[in-house]
């Protein structure tokens, strides 16, 4: 019967296509520079953890996208003293040589800031600015 063939065709094709679907899609979020997974995020924010502590800043937010092996992590730290840029500098090279040495390819960067950088809504200026 011919239709029993094209039938046994589609619930082949039902059962093995997701794979490569999903395949595809994990490596275009990677070409295209998507956030890394969960476990990766939170692997950032415990080395993150570990780098501040001792040191006059408070994480507001770790950033981590992957693209292809490797994971660029951007920290955004509030500094609760006035520093100078060689302070975060330090503060980057001990995050690169936490990350170094689990073995990833890992590179970072550290953004002083005094606020959260993303806004759930609209940042607060535009936001009083509208109201006023």
């Amino acid at each position: 019967m011919p239709i029993a063939d094209a039938l046994i065709v589609l619930v082949l094709q039902s059962v093995m296509l997701p794979q490569p679907l999903a395949m595809l899609r994990a490596a275009l979020r990677e070409v295209t520079g998507g956030a890394a997974e969960p476990e990766s995020v939170t692997i950032a924010r415990g080395h993150a953890d570990e780098a501040l502590r001792g040191r006059p800043f408070a994480l507001l937010d770790v950033a981590v996208i992957k693209s292809g092996r490797t994971h660029f992590v951007v920290l955004y730290v509030k500094p609760l003293s006035p520093v100078v840029g060689e302070t975060l500098d330090q503060l980057r090279e001990a995050l690169t040589v936490a990350y170094a040495s689990r073995g990833a390819a890992v590179r970072c960067e550290v953004v002083a800031t005094a606020s959260v950088p993303f806004w759930s809504a609209q940042p607060p200026a535009v936001a009083e600015s509208m109201s006023g």
